[in-house]
């Protein structure tokens, strides 16, 4: 097989993030721990939709994007006794997930759907059915232009406990309350 790609196919990724951990013992039998993390993900690139020497469908550098940042935030407090140990914690997490797509016309797009349409017979069927100029109905450049939005955060209270009744049986319990709202906008346009 051969493909061409009229169209430059520029990518372009980056990831990375960090995350730190602090433990504090408080006294004998109780440490705090904290944990934060930050996180980016980001990625972009072109490309040619049609992998022909056609210059139909393409994407520009950059016309499609997926960004992705996050943020966490966790605090706990363990504590140990004679016969039992306990947990108790906090959480947050935050994200944000941003998408671009675009899809542009070639300068052979309306060509090409009026060859379509004609069974390879015509290159103004496109013209004939718009009653528009050749060239007027897909104009090269114009196209889908498409972005999403998402925003989520989340919150966590949570903890459980051990007691120890013997020498070989422990009681466990725990519990989580765990609320999280979610947002998305989309906003679509298409010449």
């Amino acid at each position: 097989r051969q493909v061409w790609s009229n169209r430059p196919l520029n990518q372009r990724l980056k990831d990375g993030g960090v995350s730190a951990q602090v433990d504090l013992k408080l006294n004998d039998a109780i440490q705090l721990t904290s944990i934060t993390a930050v996180r980016r993900w980001d990625h972009a690139n072109g490309y040619d939709g049609d992998f022909t020497a056609a210059d139909v469908l393409y994407r520009d550098p950059g016309g499609l994007r997926n960004r992705f940042d996050t943020f966490s935030q966790e605090v706990r407090l363990n504590g140990t006794g004679e016969r039992y140990n306990w947990m108790a914690g906090l959480y947050l997490d935050q994200s944000e997930l941003d998408r671009r797509d675009e899809t542009l016309y070639g300068a052979d797009y309306e060509s090409y759907v009026s060859l379509l349409l004609s069974g390879g017979a015509s290159l103004s069927k496109v013209a004939d059915y718009t009653g528009l100029p050749v060239g007027d109905s897909f104009v090269a450049g114009q196209g889908s232009h498409d972005a999403y939005d998402q925003r989520e955060k989340n919150f966590a209270v949570f903890g459980h406990g051990e007691w120890k009744l013997s020498d070989s049986l422990t009681l466990l319990g725990g519990l989580r309350w765990n609320p999280q709202v979610k947002r998305g906008v989309s906003h679509f346009s298409n010449s």
